[in-house]
C-alpha cells in the first residue's frame, strides 16, 4: 500500500468513485482491486453501513431487471425441487 495521507486517500477514493458509472463492469472490478491493493478502503471504519445499504440496492437493481413471467416459472420448477429435496433428506 501507497504511504499517502488519508484525506488524500479519501480525495482519490471518491474522485475514482464517480467515474465507476461510467466504466464497463470488468473494468470497474480491475480498477477496485487496484485501488484496493494501492491505497486501500479509506473508509473502513464505515464499511459495515456501505456494505449492508450496497447489497440492498443491488438486490433492489436485480429485482427491477428480471422478467416476470419467467421469474414465476423458474420459482415453480425450484419450489418443486426445493420440497423434493427436504423431504428426501428428512427421509434418509
Amino acid at each position: 500500500m501507497l504511504n499517502i495521507s488519508q484525506k488524500t486517500r479519501e480525495t482519490v477514493f471518491i474522485i475514482l468513485l464517480f467515474l465507476v458509472p461510467f466504466l464497463t463492469p470488468a473494468t470497474a472490478l480491475l480498477s477496485g482491486l487496484i485501488v484496493a491493493f494501492t491505497i486501500g478502503n479509506p473508509f473502513i471504519q464505515h464499511n459495515k453501513i456501505f456494505t449492508k445499504i450496497l447489497l440492498q440496492a443491488s438486490v433492489v437493481g436485480l429485482g427491477f431487471g428480471m422478467n416476470l413471467t419467467e421469474a414465476m416459472e423458474a420459482g415453480k420448477t425450484g419450489f418443486v425441487f426445493t420440497i423434493f429435496s427436504i423431504a428426501l433428506t428428512m427421509g434418509l
